[in-house]
């Protein structure tokens, strides 16, 4: 991300999109992007959050720092945690049950170990789809249709949802099952 930032901070500079910008963080890795701006005209004002830490280089580098109160943050912003989810999976599989046969394209109880799991882990991956547009959806199908395998992005986000849904990573063979019953449900 703050790669991204930095990124951003000398575009914006270099094609005089901006006079001034605003950063908030600490990272000192945010500098030369901070400094980059600068060579172009623009002021810099660092923005922290109280009881954050904050490079000491950044700080000095900036045009003007100034500290936010956590007080005032929530004024106009709150975290709502979302209702905890668990769903109960066997501590572990045996290897030879966990995987979906190449040559299915629907995951069943005899290939992905007991009803307890292929119902806990369709649950995860029908979680999952429900947060994808459909364009995303679409894109996803084409994309395992390739025989690529799941793009990192999703699958990143799927073993990260099942992780918070099941309460512990999955096992390597939960997480070849978990892939299948994702095909499966797209229709791969």
């Amino acid at each position: 991300m703050d790669a991204k930032i930095v990124t951003d901070l000398s575009d914006l500079a270099r094609n005089r999109a901006i006079s001034e910008a605003v950063l908030v963080g600490g990272d000192e890795d945010l500098r030369i992007g901070m400094e980059l701006a600068q060579q172009y005209g623009v002021r810099v004002h660092l923005l922290t959050l109280e009881g954050s830490t904050c490079s000491t280089p950044l700080r000095q580098e900036a045009d003007t720092h100034s500290i936010i109160a956590t007080a005032v943050i929530r004024n106009f912003l709150s975290v709502t945690a979302p209702p905890a989810t668990t769903i109960a999976l066997p501590a572990a599989l045996p290897p030879a049950q966990a995987a979906p046969s190449p040559t299915t394209s629907a995951p069943t109880a005899a290939t992905t170990g007991p009803a307890a799991i292929t119902t806990a882990l369709n649950a995860v991956v029908t979680s999952y789809l429900s947060t994808l547009a459909v364009p995303d959806q679409a894109a996803l199908k084409s994309a395992l249709q390739t025989g690529t395998g799941v793009p990192s992005e999703h699958d990143g986000r799927l073993l990260a949802t099942a992780r918070a849904q099941v309460g512990r990573p999955l096992e390597n063979h939960e997480k070849t099952a978990l892939r299948g019953i994702l095909k499966a449900q797209l229709g791969v």
